[in-house]
């Protein structure tokens, strides 16, 4: 492991982020209010720290695939340092903690907030320049995972992408381009147009400029930050939550698939399994959520259909966008959001959870088991979209999402052990790991995770790492052969 080239492409990584920083300062001079020094300030200590750095590693760089796997991990964390600098300084949050948890919040797009609690401020109290860098960390965080999922997981073997090459029309097994990283750059152009695009359309539907490119931040990374403590609720809107809902399927679907749509006009969408697994999956829970609300509380008609529609997308998507109060939706329905927090989008999206690629294999591979219990004999080969898929792919699959499980399991007793009740611990674990953002009991929406314990939040920080980055990607680096040279 080279560590020298580790921590140079680190601090390079830092001085774009501190040129990003200032982008947000814009926004305190349009807006005449006093967080512009504190910007400043902020973006001069992360370029002149991470500038220093960069001159004293200077050199020659060759760069390994675990070096990435450790660039990923640690350039985060150590992003989410300097992107909680303008929360703190600012007085926005008065614990340094707080602001750090509020950083990896955005980077890894969970969009859990501390903002709302009696110790903070609410989120219509923030300085506008730091609630655009707030949302920004969020922007900052997909185009992040979408880099690393195309170009540094498949390198792993197990990652989602990797899966999704099984398929027919899977992102690698059909590329936009050529080369891996000349991908990852064109799904980060696709990306940044699909954001300017929902802004257009937000602006359109009544937001002002602001709050246009903060949701669209939040969409298009499937992050859920807002510029209201209401969410999407303030708005009260119907062509803003259609816009809504419309983008967020956008960002939790293959971004290879728009490449190719934007660039070649090729509808490859419907080709793939998995496109087509995710889709219905979201009009079953949608159709089983919108009876459940309708038969038991608020009849049938346009509203309940409309709400249960935008919270599937959000849940399933990973967004944690919100229009109402679920916690008071039936029993039914809160059980299926909760289950919704660990399915996740379409590989090479910038969603979190499991993936659907993941979950499409295990229910195939299942099938066979069952079948060979009835016919021992028989010959049933593992296929997605038509082909076949090794054993070894299976078994790999199945052992994420075990360590998934176990994952979740053993945060969510770390967070009883706090003081949390069963309710928001088992929620605040699925939550992060599945970078959703809100969840059940003191979470729930128009609540916030601001009375956490302190170990509590640091806890919850490492829970969305672990999740943004596919679990895996972080573990790794907790093994002894990792660093043997």
């Amino acid at each position: 492991m080279n560590k020298k080239a580790i921590i140079h492409t680190i601090s390079l990584l830092m001085m774009v982020l501190s040129l990003m920083i200032l982008m947000s300062a814009l926004w305190s001079l349009y807006y005449r209010e006093g967080d512009l020094w504190v910007l400043l300030r902020s973006a001069i200590i992360t370029f002149t720290t991470a500038g220093f750095v960069w001159l004293l590693t200077r050199g020659r760089i060759r760069l390994t695939i675990k070096d990435w796997f450790a660039i990923a991990t640690f350039g985060c964390i150590i992003a989410a340092v300097f992107s909680a600098l303008p929360l703190y300084l600012s007085g926005v949050l008065p614990h340094y903690y707080d602001a750090y948890f509020e950083a990896i919040s955005g980077l890894t797009t969970t969009g859990a907030t501390v903002f709302g609690n009696p110790s903070t401020r609410m989120i219509e109290e923030i300085p506008h320049g730091i609630l655009f860098w707030r949302s920004l960390t969020q922007f900052i965080g997909g185009f992040g995972t979408l880099i690393f999922s195309i170009a540094v997981l498949p390198l792993h073997g197990m990652s989602s992408v990797e899966l999704s090459k099984t398929d027919v029309a899977g992102p690698l097994s059909d590329k936009a381009t050529p080369r891996v990283w000349q991908t990852a750059k064109a799904l980060v152009s696709v990306y940044i147009a699909l954001t300017l695009l929902e802004t257009l359309f937000l602006k359109l539907g009544g937001m002002t400029l602001f709050e246009s490119l903060c949701h669209s931040f939040a969409t298009l990374s499937t992050g859920g930050f807002s510029t209201s403590s209401s969410n999407i609720g303030h708005f009260n809107s119907g062509p803003i939550e259609w816009t809504l809902m419309l983008f967020m399927l956008i960002a939790a679907t293959n971004f290879t698939y728009h490449h190719r749509l934007l660039t070649r006009s090729s509808l490859l969408y419907w080709k793939d399994k998995e496109f087509r697994t995710f889709l219905w999956v979201i009009l079953v829970l949608f159709l089983i959520l919108c009876f459940d609300i309708s038969a038991r509380y608020f009849g049938f008609g346009y509203m309940p259909l409309k709400n249960a529609l935008f919270m599937t997308i959000s849940m399933v998507t990973t967004t944690g966008f919100y229009t109402s109060d679920y916690s008071l939706w039936p029993y039914l329905t809160r059980t299926l959001i909760l289950l919704m927090f660990f399915l996740g989008g379409m590989a090479a999206s910038t969603a979190g959870g499991v993936k659907i690629i993941r979950s499409l294999i295990v229910v195939k591979y299942l099938r066979i088991i069952i079948k060979k219990m009835l016919h021992p004999n028989g010959v049933y080969p593992l296929t997605i979209g038509g082909k076949i898929l090794s054993e070894e792919v299976a078994i790999n699959t199945i052992g994420f999402i075990l360590l998934y499980i176990a994952v979740f399991v053993v945060i969510s007793i770390l967070f009883a052990v706090m003081g949390l009740d069963l309710t928001t611990s088992i929620s605040a674990s699925a939550s992060s790991l599945g970078n959703v953002g809100p969840g059940f009991g003191s979470i729930g929406p128009y609540q916030n995770w601001g009375h956490f314990p302190v170990a509590a939040k640091w806890l919850s920080s490492f829970s969305m790492l672990l999740g943004r980055l596919e679990l895996f990607a972080v573990i790794i680096l907790f093994s002894r052969s990792y660093w043997e040279k």
